[in-house]
């Protein structure tokens, strides 16, 4: 969900600017489109308004991608099941000591901070040392 709301920013940002500055290469003078062509008169351009729309969709979807993989949660939760699974980074920074596994959010008990408590499901893996 958080790529597509990142990409739908970015893609209107991406639009609003280009109808701001209105480049000569979309653009005529007074500000109308030019059409689509591959004509070298000034009434045509081979790159037009709407190709760039459509361009630019693809694009903003690829960088906000890029970016929610940059920026990931040291968690990962499958919104389902409330289930949540303890990924390497969340193990290694971890002040605390939890056993690797799989962890469901107990909605009705807080510690004294606020913060939710997790029941432990147990793991997947064999014989794991902990």
């Amino acid at each position: 969900m958080k790529v597509l709301l990142l990409s739908s920013l970015f893609y209107l940002i991406g639009i609003a600017l280009i109808l701001y500055f209105k480049p000569n290469l979309m653009f005529h003078e007074n500000g109308n489109w030019k059409e689509f062509g591959l004509n070298q008169d000034v009434k045509h351009t081979w790159f037009p308004f709407w190709l760039f729309c459509i361009m630019w969709a693809f694009v903003s979807y690829g960088l906000s991608s890029f970016v929610c993989y940059l920026t990931n949660d040291s968690t990962t939760t499958d919104e389902n099941s409330g289930i949540v699974e303890l990924n390497s980074k969340a193990k290694k920074n971890s002040k605390n000591t939890m056993k690797s596994g799989y962890y469901v959010l107990d909605k009705e008990a807080y510690d004294n901070n606020g913060i939710p408590k997790y029941i432990f499901l147990g793991s997947d893996a064999p014989n794991q040392n902990e």
